[in-house]
């Protein structure tokens, strides 16, 4: 066993000399590292492996030697500078991802675990050799940054920049356990600092420069203030970035270059050297920081930038429902802010829709925290007005404007004739309501409207459209759609005590299910998809209520129907 090696680690370098690799100084603090040569189809491959101190639960990590590599493949990228050693941090290395988290596996053995990962790669280095990757199909789809994530860019600029500018740079801080900091680039300045004023957060206005490449990437790629400064006098960028730096204090910068697949990708980086001393004053501006002998070699801070714009969110984290409607800025108007209300109004902002109106006369209760999208925190508060600050957190631009007049009010339905949808879920005001609604929607004089709720137990949620130009009873469609027996739905209710409300009972989660179809079926409506149906039931756990429910249905299922269906 060698000096300070664990059992683990002696067994993994036993095999790594067995193909020719030698241990090196560590490149990673409390690793043991290997150097070796691996040829595969006509190509060798500069390698480092550096073992951990104990297999599993750590893994090996294989380096390519090669910093031309990066980002011309995918999987192989930089890793974090505070990853490595002292030592090492001049060694221009590349780490290759070999298997995601969820593909690694668990074995007693180390040199199992070593074995078939380093197979992994050899077959990494050979699709690398053979050229087996096409990078316009796989390797930047959801590339964001070269870069190490030091420091946390949001990119909100609506169009596509050109050439060199200047931007607003909007840093927002929030005080909670952690000091939280984000650096915003952005060209809508006043809805970013909007959003920090409604939420809490601190924030400060500069400028910051922004330098178009107008080139494919840079290889190699710039990480030290002597590599910045050669690629912006290359590409003849330098002089601009000098006059425009003339009118701002700020020492983070933006670069955009080209990637493999012809798409912009953008970069930002913080000078973080300490300002240079000239024969007069002290000079803190980037150039002079660049341009400082002291500094050549050293590294700047690399920004992970990631765009913030709400049809880039929809894309990475919904599908393309999300993306059409996101990118066609549908507005809805929510009246009933009730448990119901208020989780259709989060999914349908999380879901593509960032323009609300939102109307509810109530104030949040504690009995109503058990099964509505606010808590505790909101309680005594306007249900409207409540909802309307939670839903603006999430996304910077989202807006969500309120009434706390009832919805017959003369001001709040003045406010409805401009939206794409109306979606109701008013509770137990909803017979004498809902109706009149629907009255003004079929006589044109609103738009289309789409009315939510659940039956006792949550055990079936309908959803009824109705739609300008349609005649029908709205009453008679309502009770055509619940499945429990009058007489037993109504000995389920219960009334509030002190006055002559009542509501249903029910618990979250199966009333969640049966509201995210609620949700989708009122996406499916906004985004023109559902032209022929008229209605949507989903129903749950029925096997209790079989006896109370004269209809064949099944649990768990979700039925669409259309006039037909419904005897209209």
């Amino acid at each position: 066993m060698h000096n300070g090696t664990t059992p683990s680690q002696t067994l993994q370098i036993g095999y790594l000399k067995e193909l020719n690799f030698a241990i090196i100084s560590p490149i990673v603090d409390d690793e043991i590292s290997l150097r070796g040569k691996i040829a595969t189809d006509g190509v060798i491959f500069d390698t480092i492996i550096s073992l951990p101190k104990k297999v599993p639960p750590s893994y090996p990590t294989f380096y390519l030697v090669d910093s031309g590599l990066e980002l011309k493949e995918p999987h192989i990228e930089r890793p974090h500078l505070h990853d490595l050693s002292k030592n090492s941090k001049n060694n221009i290395v590349c780490r290759a991802c070999i298997r995601e988290e969820q593909e690694k596996f668990y074995s007693s053995s180390p040199v199992d675990i070593l074995h078939y990962l380093y197979k992994d790669f050899v077959g990494l280095c050979s699709k690398i050799a053979c050229k087996e990757f096409d990078s316009r199909d796989e390797i930047f789809k959801e590339f964001d940054s070269y870069w190490p994530n030091n420091i946390d860019i949001c990119w909100d600029i609506q169009g596509m920049p050109m050439d060199c500018t200047l931007y607003e740079q909007i840093t927002l801080q929030y005080h909670s356990k952690d000091t939280v900091t984000l650096y915003i680039l952005t060209d809508r300045a006043n809805i970013v600092t909007d959003f920090a004023n409604k939420n809490g957060w601190l924030y400060k206005k500069e400028k910051s420069i922004y330098i178009d490449i107008e080139d494919k990437m840079p290889i190699p790629l710039p990480y030290t203030y002597g590599d910045l400064i050669k690629l912006l006098k290359k590409t003849n960028k330098f002089e601009q970035f000098k006059k425009l730096e003339k009118h701002t204090t700020s020492q983070l910068f933006f670069i955009g270059f080209n990637l493999a697949n012809g798409k912009k990708h953008f970069v930002g980086a913080w000078m973080n050297a300490l300002p240079v001393k000239g024969k007069r004053k002290k000079s803190n501006k980037v150039t002079g920081i660049m341009h400082s002998p002291l500094h050549q070699m050293s590294y700047f801070l690399g920004g992970h930038v990631e765009s913030i714009n709400y049809n880039r969110l929809m894309q990475r984290g919904g599908n393309k429902m999300n993306a059409a409607l996101s990118s066609k800025q549908k507005k809805v108007a929510i009246v009933g802010c009730g448990s119901i209300g208020s989780i259709i109004a989060f999914k349908l902002s999380k879901s593509g829709i960032r323009d609300f109106v939102l109307i509810d006369p109530e104030k949040l209760k504690v009995s109503n925290i058990g099964r509505h999208q606010l808590g505790m925190s909101c309680v005594g508060d306007n249900k409207a007005i409540a909802l309307s600050k939670y839903l603006e957190s999430h996304f910077i631009g989202l807006k969500a404007i309120y009434s706390t007049n009832k919805v017959e009010s003369s001001d709040v339905i003045e406010l409805l004739p401009d939206v794409d949808l109306i979606i109701t879920a008013i509770g137990s005001d909803a017979p004498a309501v809902e109706p009149w609604l629907a009255n003004k929607v079929c006589k044109g004089l609103l738009p289309q409207m789409l009315t939510c709720w659940l039956e006792a137990d949550a055990v079936s949620g309908h959803a009824l459209s109705t739609k300008q130009g349609n005649s029908f009873d709205f009453d008679k469609a309502c009770n055509t759609l619940n499945i429990l027996k009058s007489d037993y739905a109504t000995s389920l209710l219960k009334k509030e005590v002190g006055c002559n409300s009542t509501y249903m009972p029910y618990g979250f989660l199966d009333a969640d299910a049966h509201i995210s179809h609620m949700a989708r079926f009122a996406l499916s409506l906004l985004n023109g998809n559902n032209n022929n149906k008229n209605a949507m039931s989903s129903f749950g756990d029925i096997e209790f209520y079989e006896k109370w429910i004269d209809r064949d249905i099944h649990s768990w299922t979700v039925v669409e129907h259309n006039n037909e269906a419904l005897s209209l």
